[in-house]
């Protein structure tokens, strides 16, 4: 994860700052080791290019969305669940089927699984166009489900249609409930629009075990 952000060619200040946040938040990095195999510090360099709308275009953005919902099984057969929003700190919760996973079974069949690890449930939403980079929590696990959907949201935020996209099943699933990438229509997406246009999204839920 990056411990500083340094801006070599400065443009604009809020810019700079976003830009630094941003990064400091999302970016992460594959570390070089030394020979002793040891991860080490090390730096990059990169360039962000911020684009001005079109004129007449005030479309209201939205931010990108990412939730970690992870739960965790010991070697004492102890389960905790826990949720992290845009790469934020984790928050455990009491129950053992939280956020994502409430009401699915899924701890009682990770625990039937007899092995300790940590079930993830990654849900990611983005404004049209935009990626977002592997967040801390995917690092060293098995990818084994994904659901993809296009979202259509209104001027009022709220979801107008979901359009389902590609739905893989890369493993033999856990007997629970897995989620979907379309939420129900009507669900409040993101924020108001100063725009009577539609806005677009990309949604994906996926699923990976680790180890």
């Amino acid at each position: 994860m990056p411990t500083g952000c340094t801006i070599t060619a400065p443009a604009d200040p809020e810019l700079d700052q976003t830009t630094c946040r941003i990064l400091m938040t999302r970016a992460r990095f594959t570390p070089g080791h030394n020979r002793r195999g040891r991860a080490v510090p090390g730096s990059a360099i990169g360039r962000i290019r911020w684009v001005l709308p079109e004129e007449g275009h005030n479309i209201t953005p939205f931010i990108a969305l990412h939730i970690a919902n992870v739960i965790t099984l010991n070697a004492s057969g102890n389960i905790t669940c826990s949720l992290s929003l845009n790469g934020g700190a984790a928050e455990q919760r009491v129950e053992e089927d939280c956020g994502f996973f409430s009401g699915s079974g899924a701890a009682a069949a990770f625990r039937a699984r007899g092995t300790p690890g940590d079930l993830i449930l990654i849900y990611v939403r983005t404004p049209d166009g935009m990626a977002l980079a592997p967040s801390i929590e995917e690092a060293g696990a098995d990818l084994g489900y994904e659901d993809t959907a296009r979202l259509i949201i209104g001027p009022d935020g709220r979801l107008v249609e979901c359009r389902p996209g590609q739905t893989r099943i890369l493993r033999t699933p856990l007997p629970f409930g897995l989620p979907q990438a379309c939420p129900p229509v009507g669900a409040l997406m993101t924020t108001v629009s100063t725009s009577q246009e539609p806005r677009e999204a990309f949604a994906a839920v996926r699923l990976y075990t680790r180890p």
